[in-house]
């Protein structure tokens, strides 16, 4: 008998559940019943769906009120001293699924933790030492309690990783972690995490698999649909009756990714052949340029001080190092302006907390950019 104690732990806080969220939930009391279940939800509120033999922990209900306070749960040393008496414990959110166990194969592999992969060029540009963080999704994910407690208790020392923290992904920073810090935090590689669970084209995970089905899925709903209808069916789930009301998100996702990496690819050439990019900014005039440093970034900027755009101050950081490079903004007579090849919403979002007005007080090249190109590809569509 195994010496690991492990646990499954369900995050909650509807009243009622939706017919797909029964099916999850089903389906993971069929296959990991035999672990002790617990759900996490808000204070003062009761779940006819919880079973006597089942546990629910309480947390104040403001974690409960969006992704972000949801993140800023999972990553609190809090949450894990609370199952302190764990080694392991699985999160399964309603939106997993799990297809056979294997919680104590994963669990005896020792990594700190593990979640679905992400395509390589959706992190593309978030380079840390060199490598993408890829591993991975935290809605079905498996952390090793002691270690998410100790790292994320002497998490101040990692303060260029606060803005991922403040824009509500909390897997995101244990994936970026995991190569920042990998000697105080062990993420698993891929070619594990790929066994593990998928998230994103599930029908290519399962054939690179050799068509077998990985431990368990995450967002079946909204990725890979077509795919999971069939799945489902051989595991006693139609999902006829709901197909409406499911996606093929990574599809669309990766048809606007392909046409955002085309415009800026035209940019770049744009730059290379002397054609004039200032045009697409407001104004000329700065009071500051933050640059994320990459080969696109730094062409960007060459060419806009070869066209007269004017800045105070030109700052260029590591993508690692965004926290410094725009800690310091404030509201000035000019704005300033942020140069980054990768989206820059969540750095945005962060100094729009801070009062800065974007289009005011700050405004972003690529921004600007690419809705100078949803224009004209609109404009061409009339």
């Amino acid at each position: 008998m195994s010496s690991i104690k492990d646990a499954v732990v369900i995050p909650i806080y509807k009243a009622e559940l939706n017919p797909l969220e029964e099916i999850s939930l089903d389906r993971c009391r069929k296959v990991l019943g035999r672990y002790p279940l617990i759900f996490v939800a808000p204070e003062g509120k009761n779940f006819s769906y919880v079973a006597p033999n089942e546990s629910v922990v309480q947390f104040p209900p403001q974690f409960f009120q969006s992704v972000a306070s949801y993140s800023r749960l999972m990553l609190s040393p809090d949450f894990y001293e609370t199952f302190a008496d764990f080694d392991y414990i699985l999160i399964h959110q309603l939106d997993a699924f799990v297809f056979y166990d294997a919680l104590e194969i994963f669990c005896r592999l020792g990594f700190d933790y593990i979640g679905a992969p992400w395509p390589r060029y959706s992190w593309r540009n978030f380079l840390c030492n060199g490598k993408i963080p890829r591993v991975g999704n935290g809605g079905f994910s498996l952390r090793k309690v002691r270690a998410c407690h100790e790292f994320l208790s002497i998490f101040g020392s990692f303060q260029q990783l606060r803005y991922v923290i403040e824009n509500s992904v909390e897997d995101a920073f244990f994936a970026i972690c995991g190569i920042l810090n990998a000697d105080k935090f062990h993420v698993a590689p891929v070619e594990v995490a790929e066994k593990f669970s998928m998230e994103w084209y599930p029908d290519r995970a399962v054939k690179k698999l050799g068509n077998s089905l990985p431990f368990g899925c995450h967002n079946w709903h909204r990725f890979g649909a077509d795919f999971y209808v069939e799945i489902f069916a051989q595991l006693g789930y139609d999902l006829r009756p709901f197909r409406a009301q499911m996606l093929n998100n990574d599809r669309d996702f990766q048809t606007r990714f392909a046409l955002e990496l085309m415009a800026l690819q035209r940019l770049i050439r744009r730059t290379e052949r002397g054609q004039s990019i200032s045009r697409y900014l407001p104004t000329k005039n700065f009071a500051s340029v933050r640059v994320v440093r990459s080969p696109e970034t730094l062409k960007i900027l060459s060419r806009l001080l070869w066209e007269d755009v004017f800045a105070e101050k030109i700052f260029i950081r590591d993508v690692a190092d965004i926290v410094a490079l725009v800690d310091d903004m404030h509201r000035e007579n000019l704005p300033h302006l942020l140069i980054a090849s990768e989206n820059d919403s969540a750095v945005i979002a962060e100094l729009e907390r801070r009062r800065l007005v974007y289009g005011e007080h700050v405004i972003s090249f690529r921004r600007e950019y690419l809705q100078h190109c949803e224009e004209l590809f609109h404009s061409l569509g009339k």
